[in-house]
């Protein structure tokens, strides 16, 4: 089984097939609607001894655990990233196949406890030729629901479809949803049978038949809620002059969910026992389609979050960074070594100056795009682009003990990728770059107002970075010793000399990284 997203209502993926595919096309067993999957990414295969993920030749390829692979085998608990999506592989214990009485058809099957004191409506019986009017009505209302929860836009459309099939069904005069949020269980949905809409502020409702039967998983049942003994200690009940009223629990397996309340103010024996299971059994069918929709929202929620970080993040970062979300982190600043590198374009004022705006921009835009992969490829996050110039950082938010030689060696693939860029672009608009790298500790992580908050880093190794690229040649990438010291047995350097940089009581001394010793090409293009 595949599941997506981890800490959250997941959504099941049986992989009960040979193959099973992923990719963007709505016709795979797994869509994953991203531009950055491909139509058909990845299958997952299942042979005798287990099943096993494999890449199809896609453009932006599948991690297992953060590590990109061309096929791999799963062991419970392994993480896939592919594009926006994240998913886990599980082992569920088998359960006995079930099989659809009408088409024979096999059904999933799945073990579920029952809350205690409730009644349950079977479909069966209730669909059977025999069966009262009353309860023909209810399928319908029940299939309805069922059809709904499947069109319903958003978590709001289905609580105002479940709200919409219980007057259709049930005499009440008032129909709450409640749902839970934390320790606290809030109306979401209140209404009259008028069409009124109900104030959620004050609650007019029992809180002592809402909170017994959310605590107990009870369905309540009350004909005359004032000379109740269950709810005589409840000043809501005879405060607000409730008669009838029935309260059912929103569960699924994964817990309580909230409740479903419905009532009536002026007259006693509203309702009876066949209310308390109709209500149960759309109460059992409205919790599915509310856990469903919070999933869907949580995932739609998901993916902007993560499009907006992969546009500054690699994946593996981007898979860090939800990870932090999801456990309540906010990427609190803290001080912690990383590697700055600042980039920046030789002459822009003057090649502005001979072209339209138009070009500069789309110039521009090519550059930063083949630079910013790069840098994700090795493990970087794009920290800002300031003006013509890349800020880049190795090291943080995931910690990385190379990041050093991550750093340089993203800057020696920088410059080979934009000589071999400039071989199609015009001579007029062709351009050189200065990098300055430097190594040390600074004050990392999300800093801002209250209103703009943004992830990046400061203090006097960011400083002396952007100080030492400003010292280079064009086309020049020089290191900081810090930097040098770290990086000296994987690529060939060459001491420029010392010099003074602004802010900087001591001269800086400054090496420039040439290229990798021929033997360690291979060895480390994968940093």
């Amino acid at each position: 089984m595949l599941q997506m997203r981890e800490n959250a209502p997941p959504v099941r993926y049986p992989l009960d097939l040979t193959h099973t595919r992923i990719g963007r096309l709505s016709s795979n067993e797994i869509p994953i609607p991203d531009t950055r999957v491909s139509r058909q990414h990845a299958v997952v295969i299942r042979s005798d001894d287990g099943y096993l993920i494999r890449d199809l030749g896609s453009m932006n390829g599948t991690y297992v655990n953060n590590e990109k692979v061309g096929e791999a085998r799963l062991k419970p608990g392994d993480r896939i990233t592919i594009g926006i999506a994240s998913l886990v592989y599980a082992e569920e214990p088998s359960v006995p196949a079930q099989f659809s009485p009408d088409t024979g058809a096999p059904v999933a099957a799945a073990l579920v406890k029952e809350p205690e004191a409730s009644r349950f409506i079977r479909l069966e019986e209730i669909a059977a030729p025999e069966a009262p009017l009353r309860d023909q009505r209810a399928l319908v209302q029940l299939m309805q629901i069922g059809t709904a929860l499947l069109t319903s836009q958003g978590l709001e459309g289905v609580l105002n479809t479940i709200v919409d099939c219980i007057f259709r069904v049930i005499p009440a005069e008032r129909v709450f949803v409640l749902l839970r949020e934390g320790d606290r269980i809030i109306p979401r949905v209140a209404r009259h049978r008028d069409g009124r809409t109900l104030d959620t502020e004050s609650l007019p409702i029992s809180r002592s038949i809402v909170n017994r039967a959310v605590e107990e998983r009870l369905s309540i049942l009350t004909a005359d809620a004032g000379t109740d003994e269950r709810f005589k200690e409840g000043e809501s009940v005879v405060r607000l002059g409730i008669r009838s009223a029935m309260c059912v629990p929103l569960w699924t397996d994964q817990g309580v969910l909230g409740s479903l309340y419905v009532d009536c103010l002026a007259a006693r024996g509203s309702f009876d026992e066949e209310s308390l299971d109709l209500l149960t059994a759309m109460a059992n069918q409205a919790a599915l389609g509310i856990r469903q929709a919070r999933t869907s929202e949580r995932l739609r929620h998901d993916a902007v979050i993560r499009n907006r970080l992969f546009r500054y993040h690699s994946p593996n970062v981007v898979e860090f960074l939800m990870r932090e979300a999801d456990e309540g982190e906010t990427l609190v600043p803290k001080e912690q070594e990383i590697t700055v590198l600042f980039n920046d374009i030789v002459g822009f004022t003057t090649l502005a100056e001979t072209l339209k705006p138009k070009d500069v921009s789309e110039l521009l835009n090519q550059y930063f795009s083949l630079m910013t992969e790069i840098i994700f490829q090795h493990g970087g996050t794009l920290d800002k682009f300031i003006g013509d110039a890349i800020m880049a950082i190795f090291g943080a938010p995931l910690a990385q003990p190379e990041h050093p030689r991550q750093a340089v060696r993203a800057a020696l693939e920088m410059r080979q990728e934009l000589n071999t860029f400039l071989e199609v672009v015009e001579p007029d608009r062709r351009f050189t770059v200065r990098t300055g790298i430097n190594t040390g500790m600074a004050m990392v992580g999300n800093l801002g107002s209250a209103r703009r908050m943004e992830f990046t880093a400061i203090g006097d190794t960011v400083n002396t970075a952007s100080r030492i690229q400003t010292l280079a040649d064009p086309n020049q990438i020089l290191l900081s010793e810090a930097t040098r010291q770290r990086v000296a047995q994987t690529f060939s350097t060459r001491e420029v000399g010392e010099f003074p940089v602004k802010g900087k009581k001591q001269k800086v001394r400054v090496f420039e990284a040439l290229d990798l010793p021929p033997a360690s090409r291979d060895s480390t293009s994968g940093s």
